[in-house]
C-alpha cells in the first residue's frame, strides 16, 4: 500500500507482487496486489527503462487499485507503465474500486487519476513479421498522451484487459475536440492473443486497461483497383499533384469494394514525375505523422512500393510529401483489405 498525501514521488520497479521469485509459483496477496490511496500523488509503478516493469500476478483481488470513490480523497499523477499484470482476481487496474470506469466525453470527470479515459477501437493487423495496432483515444483536447499496449492469453470476465506482456508504446496528441487516432508497430501478436492498452496523460495519470481486441486475421482480396491518380482532373481522388512539405488526405473506404468496416488496406503506391528528390509518408488520417517514410524517390523517377496501412476513423489515409520544393504526381492502387 502507498498511502497518504505525504507519500509522493515513490518509484516501484523490477518487483514481483503475488508470485515467488521464479515468477510462476503463486504467493498471492489476499486482496489487492497494490493499493494507492488517501490522496497519494506522483508515484510511478514500473517505468520506461529496460527491466523497470513489475510483475503483479495471482493476487486475489484487483492487480492495482488507485483510490476509492467512497473515501472522497483524490489520488493523482500515478503512472502505471510497462508492467506485467496478469491472472489477478479482479481488473488489472481499477480506478476508484468500482469495476470498469467507462470513458466519458471530453474526459471531463474527476476522481482518482483524473478518471483518465482508456484507448478504444483497438485493431490488431498482421504486417510482415510483426503487427500494427491501430486505435483511438478520446480525452482532453490539445493534449499529449502516452499509449501503452499489451497482449494477453485471456482477458478479465468483464471483457477488459489485464496486461500480461508489454508490447510497446508511442506518443499521441489529441486535436481541439479531444480526438486522436494512433497506429503503433509492435512485435508479432499470435492469433490466439488479445490486445489491450492504457493511456497516460502529461501529468502521469494512467487509465484502466481498455477492452480486449482480437487479432484481425481476415484478409479479403479485391480485383486490383485504382483509388486515386493525381494526373487526372481535380477532385478527392484526382488532381492536383502533391505539393512539397504538405499533407493531403485521400478517401479510401467506400471505393473499389473496400467497406466502411475495413481496418487497413493492402496498397501499391506509385510516385511519378517528381520535380525534386524526396519521400512520401503515408499513414492513417488523423494520427501524428510517423518518422519513417513509405516511399523514397529521385528527381523525375517513377517508383512504387507495397504497404499495408491502417485507415483513419473516416476510412482515409494521409500522404505527406517531403520535398524541398516543387510537386509530384501520386497513384494509389489497392489489392485487398483487413477487417
Amino acid at each position: 500500500m502507498i498511502s497518504g498525501p505525504s507519500c509522493t514521488d515513490n518509484v516501484l520497479q523490477g518487483n514481483i507482487v503475488g508470485a515467488a521469485a521464479d515468477g510462476g509459483s503463486p504467493v498471492p496477496n489476499h486482496g489487492y496486489g497494490l493499493w494507492l490511496e488517501s490522496a497519494t500523488r506522483r508515484n510511478t509503478i514500473g517505468g520506461t527503462s529496460p527491466g523497470a516493469g513489475n510483475r503483479i500476478q495471482f493476487n486475489t483481488g484487483v492487480g492495482i487499485l488507485i483510490g476509492n470513490f467512497s473515501s472522497g480523497s483524490v489520488e493523482s499523477g500515478n503512472s502505471i507503465l510497462s508492467n506485467s499484470i496478469v491472472a489477478n482476481g479482479g481488473l488489472g487496474i481499477d480506478i476508484g474500486s468500482d469495476g470498469v470506469t467507462p470513458n466519458d466525453p471530453g474526459d471531463a470527470d474527476t476522481g482518482p487519476n483524473a478518471g483518465q479515459n482508456f484507448p478504444s477501437d483497438l485493431s490488431v493487423i498482421p504486417v510482415g513479421g510483426g503487427s500494427v495496432v491501430a486505435g483511438s483515444l478520446r480525452s482532453s483536447p490539445n493534449a499529449p498522451f502516452t499509449i501503452q499496449l499489451f497482449s494477453n492469453a485471456s482477458c478479465d470476465a468483464s471483457g477488459y484487459g489485464e496486461g500480461e506482456v508489454f508490447l510497446g508504446s508511442a506518443a499521441t496528441t489529441t486535436d481541439a475536440l479531444g480526438r486522436s487516432q494512433f497506429s503503433i508497430s509492435v512485435p508479432q501478436v499470435p492469433p490466439d492473443r488479445r490486445v489491450t492498452g492504457t493511456a497516460t496523460d502529461a501529468l502521469g495519470n494512467t487509465s484502466e486497461f481498455s477492452a480486449c481486441s482480437p487479432l484481425a486475421t481476415s484478409f479479403y482480396t479485391i480485383t486490383p483497383c485504382r483509388l486515386a491518380d493525381t494526373r487526372l482532373g481535380t477532385g478527392p481522388q484526382g488532381g492536383p499533384a502533391l505539393i512539397a512539405n504538405s499533407d493531403r488526405t485521400f478517401p479510401i473506404a467506400g471505393s473499389c469494394g473496400i467497406p466502411a468496416t475495413a481496418r487497413s488496406v493492402a496498397f501499391n503506391f506509385t510516385v511519378t514525375q517528381p520535380s525534386y528528390p524526396g519521400h512520401l509518408t503515408i499513414y492513417p488520417a488523423g494520427t501524428p505523422l510517423p518518422l519513417a517514410s513509405t516511399l523514397n524517390y529521385g528527381i523525375d523517377q517513377t517508383r512504387a512500393n507495397n504497404a499495408v496501412v491502417a485507415l483513419g476513423s473516416l476510412g482515409d489515409v494521409s500522404v505527406y510529401c517531403g520535398q524541398t520544393t516543387g510537386m509530384t504526381h501520386f497513384i494509389i492502387d489497392a489489392v485487398g483489405y483487413f477487417e
